[in-house]
């Protein structure tokens, strides 16, 4: 799976019903809650630079009535793809004069972004997905991290901006790569081989 892609998934007997709908991480997961795993669903993904592609999903056997459905979609590319989504990083020395400052503090200082109630977006209003270590990010957590100081808490910011491809989700994407932590690393595809979907 490619990072920052849009997944959606639509009813297999309506297929033009959204059920659900996501953006995969740095390393191309994803998961979606909610779902009855019993089913299956149309899964349609499109990615910065690749055209839609639609894949069935599996039914999760009945062992789990409800819960996350994650999976690696393979999308099919040409042989050179090369990933064009730009990205701008910036280190606690990127603001060597103002060390002391906390993540929230520093995002606020980021080029492109503004943090408006709360929320994180792009300065001409745009949407902005957050990440830490290149997954998902639960709201708790960054209620945990926001405040405290860049030196000791962070290795970088990576700002990637999809405001140039029309079927994302997202305008951004704001990685925040801690010292602590695992890092999102590429994903593997042995797990689950989704059939292609035709009409």
């Amino acid at each position: 799976m490619i990072p920052f892609a849009t997944i959606k998934f639509y009813e297999l007997d309506n297929p033009d019903k959204i059920v659900a709908i996501t953006i995969s991480a740095i390393n191309g997961s994803y998961a979606i809650k909610g779902l009855d795993t019993y089913s299956k669903y149309i899964v349609k993904v499109s990615a910065p630079g690749i055209d839609e592609q639609a894949f069935i999903s599996r039914p999760n056997s009945g062992k789990i009535k409800f819960g996350d459905i994650s999976t690696h979609t393979q999308l099919v590319v040409d042989e050179g793809y090369e990933n064009p989504v730009e990205k701008q990083s910036f280190t606690p020395d990127t603001f060597e004069d103002k060390k002391n400052i906390t993540i929230v503090q520093m995002i606020e200082m980021l080029p492109d972004l503004e943090i408006v109630n709360n929320d994180i977006m792009t300065k001409d209003g745009g949407s902005v997905r957050l990440m830490v270590n290149g997954f998902h990010l639960d709201v708790t957590l960054f209620t945990k991290l926001k405040d405290l100081p860049i030196t000791d808490a962070i290795k970088c910011m990576v700002y990637y901006d999809l405001s140039n491809f029309e079927a994302s989700l997202y305008d951004g994407v704001l990685n925040i790569r801690l010292n602590a932590g695992d890092e999102a690393a590429d994903p593997h595809f042995r797990a689950i081989s989704l059939l292609p979907y035709n009409k």
